[in-house]
């Protein structure tokens, strides 16, 4: 049975994702911002992991993973890399072959997305292949996450190190560690049987949320770190209870955005480039609203490009 309420979610999801790359100004200077990045990542990285089916791959070659996924993730992705470095000659003019490598290496914008999310699928097959129990998955996972939340917060810990300190730079931008604890969690639910949210699964999200808005307004990275890990370990709890049970009414255009949620990811970011350049940041009320006018036209423009078998197949990895 197909949960339609993941796809509503991650549907929800991918408009708040839309939403803070819209939104101007740094995460740590926007109360909504600061919000929007609080949980629509960790929740979205939840859900795919809630889906990888791992018991499909767990005696395949990790190569025949990146076989099952090569139209699926890997080539739509590649295609991105490429064609948003082309926007970036546009403007610039200045076409450069190494810049362009260097885009696989350090993805540019939200791009980091699919290799971290392949990272974290042979991170697992990896460690599932020496049998070891879901339990101890979720600890090793929890202490990856932790000491990565820990370098990006405190950079002063590994900086100065040369190599080593490029080398870990690199890992934490393109493949994101912290977030495997919450790929893990995801992936753990799916094992479980989920009954219907209680009132304390409602009540431990809220109190949390309310803690990422204090530490805005006072600031704290080590309470950051730890409110981050409990306040998204609470709302995945709740968020993958409601979906399990199909608690929720159907939405279906939010659903139909959650079930092309790949290539809307990828390519929303267009619009918001193009608003950019020709109409500039400078009025924020024109540019929003001419940026979200031209997500609206984005999607419906995809809609019709979804008939087209080599866009569908090559582009939005479907």
């Amino acid at each position: 049975m197909r949960l339609r309420n993941i796809d509503l979610f991650k549907g929800l999801l991918i408009a708040l994702v839309i939403l803070g790359h819209i939104l101007q100004g740094k995460v740590n200077d926007s109360i909504w911002k600061t919000i929007i990045y609080s949980f629509h990542m960790p929740l979205f990285i939840a859900i795919s992991g809630f889906l990888f089916n791992i018991n499909r791959f767990i005696k395949v070659k990790y190569l025949g993973l990146l076989k099952k996924y090569q139209f699926r993730l890997i080539l739509p992705w590649t295609l991105a890399v490429i064609i948003y470095f082309l926007l970036s000659v546009f403007k610039n003019e200045n076409f450069n072959i190494l810049e362009l490598l260097k885009c696989f290496t350090t993805p540019v914008y939200h791009l980091w997305f699919i290799p971290g999310l392949l990272s974290w699928m042979i991170l697992t097959l990896c460690l599932k292949r020496f049998k070891i129990s879901n339990t101890s998955l979720l600890i090793i996972a929890s202490i990856i996450s932790i000491i990565s939340f820990f370098l990006v917060y405190y950079p002063e810990t590994y900086q100065g190190l040369g190599v080593i300190s490029t080398f870990i730079a690199s890992i934490l931008y393109t493949f994101r560690p912290y977030f495997y604890f919450f790929f893990v969690l995801g992936l753990v639910y799916k094992n479980l049987d989920l009954n219907k949210p209680k009132t304390i699964d409602y009540v431990l999200p809220v109190v949390f949320f309310i803690l990422v808005i204090i530490i805005f307004y006072a600031p704290s990275k080590l309470l950051k770190i730890i409110n981050s890990l409990l306040f998204n370990t609470f709302l995945i709890n709740l968020i993958l209870k409601v979906a399990s049970n199909n608690l929720l009414g159907s939405f279906k255009k939010i659903e139909w955005i959650g079930l092309n949620s790949l290539g809307i990811y990828l390519w929303h970011f267009i619009p918001i480039l193009i608003c950019k350049h020709y109409i500039g940041t400078e009025n924020l009320v024109y540019f929003y609203a001419a940026t979200i006018l031209s997500v609206f036209g984005f999607i419906i423009i995809y809609k019709h490009l979804l008939k087209i078998h080599f866009l569908k197949k090559y582009f939005f990895g479907m």
